[in-house]
């Protein structure tokens, strides 16, 4: 595994993700001294499996049922409460980082009505730092609901706010009660860089879920571009 190079901490800017949300930790961002890097943009969609645009650990695939609205995809996933890293190689100054989240089976948002809250969060480490990014709950229920487009502290939304796509996986609705069986939703992100080292960003619960055959998550169509 590559060292992480040693680098101050600059400042996240969220871009194209929420309503009107904004980072839980921002800092003084300190200006570059190294001259314009040229532009890069890397993609993947997993549908060759291995990822094309840093390190992921872990590295499982899943393939969806598919729909008529979205034919079977092959994602990064799925996962329940494992940590997932992506390793950006050095070399970039500025960032952006898009992918979509696959949300999968019962989770139940915020946490209201006597169930327990299935929150999720990005973060971003740098010099061995870690800060959020973002930090958001998902409901696949109608009953229940979400916090996301917003971040856990800006109040909540009704289930299914903002997303791309509802139940176009072709994931089974957990029983007659659930109204969704999966969701799509897709964030962006700027993270400034001003010495271009090393990126690590972090996918994970921070509440724990029911276990994969009940409640999981994954990831697709990821890139990262910048200069």
């Amino acid at each position: 595994m590559r060292k992480a190079f040693t680098l101050p901490v600059a400042a996240l800017f969220i871009v194209a993700c929420t309503d009107s949300t904004a980072p839980d930790n921002n800092a003084s961002m300190a200006e570059s001294v190294r001259g314009p890097a040229a532009a890069l943009s890397l993609s993947e969609g997993f549908e060759s499996g291995a990822s094309n645009v840093g390190v992921w650990t872990p590295e499982r695939f899943s393939t969806s049922p598919g729909t008529k609205a979205k034919a079977a995809t092959t994602f990064l996933g799925r996962f329940a409460d494992e940590l997932v890293t992506l390793r950006v190689p050095a070399g970039m100054t500025n960032l952006t980082l898009t992918f979509d989240i696959y949300i999968i089976g019962s989770w139940d948002g915020a946490g209201i009505q006597g169930f327990g809250g299935d929150l999720w969060q990005v973060e971003v480490e740098r010099a061995g730092v870690r800060a959020n990014l973002f930090h958001t709950s998902f409901s696949n229920q109608n009953t229940k609901p979400q916090h996301y487009p917003n971040q856990i502290d800006k109040g909540t939304r009704p289930n299914g706010t903002k997303a791309l796509a509802l139940n176009a996986l072709g994931y089974p609705k957990a029983s007659a009660k659930f109204d969704v069986g999966d969701a799509i939703y897709r964030m962006s992100f700027n993270v400034s860089n001003p010495t271009g080292g090393e990126v690590i960003f972090h996918f994970h619960t921070t509440t724990p879920l029911q276990g994969e055959t009940d409640e999981s998550w994954g990831l697709d169509n990821v890139q990262v571009s910048g200069n």
